[in-house]
């Protein structure tokens, strides 16, 4: 451009009545270059166009805008912490603590109770808080009882069995019992998870896996308690035909049926009371030989491991538990396995002696296994996913009460 042309661009600019600069009155200099749209020049943005002069400075775009959350400040820990509570869903909001004091109270989200509706897995959470429940139940009608029962948590089975190396994997759980002599116990209790399915392990008597075995004896006795027990499954199936009229409540019949078969066998009745059962109780009836196997070496483990056993006896020439699949109600779907297993636990500690000898009957003669599945209330358990819900709703209601008046308490004394 020269010299004449700037100063007639300028005068335009200077003019209150110019508008815009046509692009003809360019030289055919210009035109010879690359052909560009004219930026039209609004009148009173003539400031601004000298800033851009000046210095050209880039155009804002959406991108360039800082966004809500920089105009905040920078991030920090604390400002991280408070956006993540903030963004927190109403799921992870506690409901219950229970019980409300002690080292071992299970705390129950929203997200949790939500498993409680139709369809749903119960999670570890439930297991726990309902198995806890339960003992807080049996420690309130029966304290003896509930000093003899000593209960894993829901991780203790995955643990034990992490490794092929048994003695490995008791490495992880050897501390769990630094607190408690398990063997001075009479029922120890396991909940499993395993492969997206609950079920339920008792062990009964485990103080009797630390008297050693004679081999030769133990071949002879096993030997005399088959027959025993053939014999004993015979007189029972008499018996149970015999009283088939009969109105008596079934878990009466199954426990007279029992004591009258026991009292003719007495070697299988000794067998029962010296031996460490190791009951299995699945809502969908499967076989679980390696769990006996696994409870088997942790008890011989950690007799050692707590000098009930001296280092230089063999763990093999100890007890090894009776296994029994227990007969018990199965589920009629796929997710309520966990259901069943509180179901299990409650009904077997309302009786617990009444239950073992019901367990054994109906493992010596299939025609105990009907009265067996009455014993076990089936049809209860059908209605205890709406029961356990309403509990925890209950519970929560007052836990929260509870805690609003003892806010209240301290706020007044302030």
């Amino acid at each position: 451009m020269t010299e004449k042309e700037a100063s007639s661009l300028i005068q335009c600019i200077n003019s209150s009545d110019c508008r815009t600069w046509s692009f003809e009155q360019l030289t055919s200099d210009q035109r010879t270059g690359p052909m560009k749209k004219p930026t039209p020049i609004i009148v009173g943005e003539r400031h601004r166009l000298q800033q851009k002069q000046a210095k050209i400075s880039p155009i804002d775009t959406p991108e360039d805008k800082p966004s809500f959350t920089d105009t905040l400040g920078p991030r920090t820990r604390s400002r991280t912490h408070s956006e993540s509570k903030s963004t927190s869903s109403a799921g992870n909001a506690p409901i219950l603590r229970y019980p409300s004091t002690g080292p071992f109270a299970v705390t129950l989200l929203q997200a949790d109770l939500n498993r409680l509706q139709e369809n749903e897995y119960l999670n570890d959470t439930l297991i726990e808080f309902g198995l806890r429940f339960c003992q807080e139940q049996i420690k309130s009608r029966d304290p003896p009882l509930a000093q003899q029962i000593y209960v894993f948590n829901t991780f203790f089975y995955q643990k034990l069995t992490e490794h092929r190396d048994r003695s490995k994997s008791y490495e992880h759980v050897r501390k769990w019992t630094n607190r408690v002599n398990i063997f001075e116990k009479k029922y120890i209790v396991v909940p499993i998870h395993e492969n997206m399915h609950w079920y339920l392990a008792i062990v009964v008597n485990p103080h009797m896996i630390l008297k050693r075995r004679d081999p030769l004896r133990s071949l002879g006795s096993g030997f005399q308690r088959r027959r025993s027990t053939r014999r004993s499954a015979d007189e029972a199936v008499v018996q149970i035909q015999s009283d088939s009229d009969s109105t008596q409540d079934p878990i009466a019949l199954v426990e007279e049926d029992s004591k009258k078969t026991t009292a003719s066998s007495t070697n299988a009745d000794v067998g029962e009371t010296e031996s460490t059962f190791a009951f299995v109780l699945d809502s969908l009836g499967a076989h679980h030989g390696p769990v006996k196997t696994a409870l088997r070496d942790y008890l011989r483990l950690e007799a050692r491991a707590k000098g009930f056993v001296p280092s230089d006896v063999d763990l093999k020439t100890l007890g090894d538990p009776i296994h029994v699949d227990v007969r018990v109600p199965e589920q009629p779907n796929y997710c309520d396995c966990g259901i069943y297993l509180l179901h299990f636990f409650d009904r077997f500690f309302s009786d617990p002696d009444q239950f073992f000898h019901i367990i054994l009957a109906a493992q010596r003669a299939p025609s105990h296994v009907s009265d067996m599945h009455e014993a076990w209330q089936q049809e209860a358990v059908e209605q205890k996913r709406g029961w356990w819900r309403d509990l925890i709703l209950q519970l929560s209601a007052e836990w929260t009460q509870q805690h609003k008046d003892e806010a209240s308490c301290i706020a007044s004394t302030m």
